[in-house]
């Protein structure tokens, strides 16, 4: 009776820190179409990529139309309440 399978899942670079203890057994490798999460551009915390988001980020901020005016202060909340208190 065979062992069970064992898995190793990962990147390549990942599976290759186990070549030792793969030598001399028969694999089957499986590529995923998955990008690596810790390899994704939304990681990337390089100056230049910080620097990027930040500038998309004003970008997004200055092109998006003003709402309002609002005007929040303790007096607007209660007018209508005042108005039918009078």
């Amino acid at each position: 009776m065979s062992a069970a399978p064992r898995i190793i899942e990962g990147t390549w670079e990942e599976v290759a820190k186990h070549a030792s203890v793969l030598a001399g057994h028969k694999l089957r490798v499986t590529v995923l179409d998955e990008p690596d999460p810790h390899t994704h551009p939304a990681f990337d915390t390089s100056p230049a990529a910080v620097e990027a988001w930040v500038a998309r980020l004003r970008k997004w901020a200055l092109d998006r139309r003003p709402v309002g005016p609002f005007d929040d202060s303790r007096d607007s909340i209660y007018a209508d309440r005042l108005d039918a208190q009078l």
